[in-house]
C-alpha cells in the first residue's frame, strides 16, 4: 500500500512536470554526453518535427551548417566536465529547412539527479549513478521575430547616421533626444554639447517668435510643418535649411515625439 502510494504520487509529479514542459512555448531538452537527443518537449512540434522521433539522433543535425562549428565548441566544453550555465544564441533548422534564431540557456547536468528523463518517460532515481557521467539540458526560445525587428531597426539606424539630411529628435517640451552626424558636421555642435537642450541655441533672429508659436502649434496639432529656417552654427555663421518637421505617436495615438529632417540650403539660395 505504501508502494503504491508512492507511486501514484510520482505519476502525479510526472505528469505535472509533463504538462509544464510539454506546454511552454519554448524547447526543453536534454542532451547525452555525445550531443544525442535523449529527452526534447513537445514544443518541437511547432517546427515540423516528431518529438519521439529525434530521440537518439544528434542535436547537431538541427543546427544551421554556419552555426554548428560554434555549437560544438559548446558541447566539447561540456565533454570535459563543463557544468556552468551558459546563453547563445545560433540558427536551427525547421522540418522544412527554413532557418530558426533561437536563444539557448544551457547547463551541464550529472547522472546523479534524483529524476531521469528518458525517452519512455520520467523516473525516479533512489541511489545516484555510478558513472559521473555529464550531458547537457536546456531551454531553446525562438527570438526569430525579435531577430528581424533587431536587424530592421539597425538598418533603419545606419540609414539615419548616415543620411546627409541632418536628423533631430525631441521629445513633446522640445528637449533633444538624438541627432545624427550630419547635425553635428552643419552645425558644428557636438551631439553631447546639445542632448537635453532645446533647439532655441541654433536661432539666428531671422524668425521671430511669432513664426515659432504657429510652428510649435501645427506639430503639436499632429500636423507635419514644412518651411524655411535661417539658423546659427556654433561658430556664429549662418544657413539655410528647409525643413519638415513631424509628429511621432505611440501605440495608443498619442504624439511621444518630434523629429525634424532639414536639408542644408544655403549655397542653392547663394546660387
Amino acid at each position: 500500500a505504501e508502494l503504491r502510494e508512492k507511486h501514484s504520487a510520482l505519476q502525479l509529479r510526472e505528469s505535472e512536470i509533463r504538462s509544464i514542459m510539454n506546454n511552454t512555448p519554448d524547447v526543453i531538452y536534454r542532451l547525452d554526453r555525445d550531443g544525442n537527443i535523449v529527452f526534447i518537449s513537445d514544443a518541437i512540434r511547432r517546427y515540423g518535427y516528431i518529438a519521439q522521433a529525434l530521440i537518439g539522433k544528434p542535436i547537431l543535425d538541427l543546427v544551421h551548417p554556419e552555426d554548428r562549428a560554434m555549437a560544438e565548441r559548446y558541447l566539447c566544453e561540456r565533454r570535459t566536465g563543463d557544468r556552468s550555465r551558459k546563453r547563445y544564441e545560433l540558427r536551427m533548422f525547421s522540418a522544412d529547412r527554413s532557418a530558426v534564431s533561437a536563444e539557448i540557456h544551457s547547463v551541464g547536468y550529472e547522472g546523479s539527479h534524483s529524476f531521469v528523463i528518458s525517452a519512455e518517460g520520467l523516473y525516479a532515481s533512489d541511489k545516484p549513478c555510478i558513472d559521473t557521467f555529464v550531458g547537457t539540458q536546456g531551454v531553446a526560445r525562438d527570438i526569430t521575430e525579435r531577430k528581424m525587428a533587431d536587424e530592421e531597426r539597425a538598418r533603419l539606424a545606419m540609414a539615419i547616421e548616415q543620411a546627409e539630411e541632418t536628423i533631430m529628435i525631441t521629445d513633446t517640451e522640445g528637449y533633444i533626444q538624438y541627432v545624427n552626424p550630419a547635425f553635428e558636421r552643419l552645425t558644428g555642435y557636438a551631439r553631447q554639447e546639445v542632448l537635453g537642450k532645446k533647439p532655441s541655441f541654433l536661432k539666428s533672429g531671422k524668425q521671430d517668435d511669432n513664426f515659432y508659436r504657429e510652428m510649435w502649434a501645427t506639430i503639436r496639432r499632429g500636423e507635419v510643418w514644412t518651411g524655411h529656417l535661417t539658423n546659427r552654427k556654433k561658430d556664429g555663421s549662418l544657413f539655410n535649411e528647409e525643413a519638415s518637421i513631424s509628429p511621432v505617436r505611440d501605440p495608443q495615438g498619442n504624439i511621444a515625439n518630434f523629429v525634424g529632417v532639414k536639408r542644408d540650403v544655403t549655397r542653392e539660395l547663394q546660387l
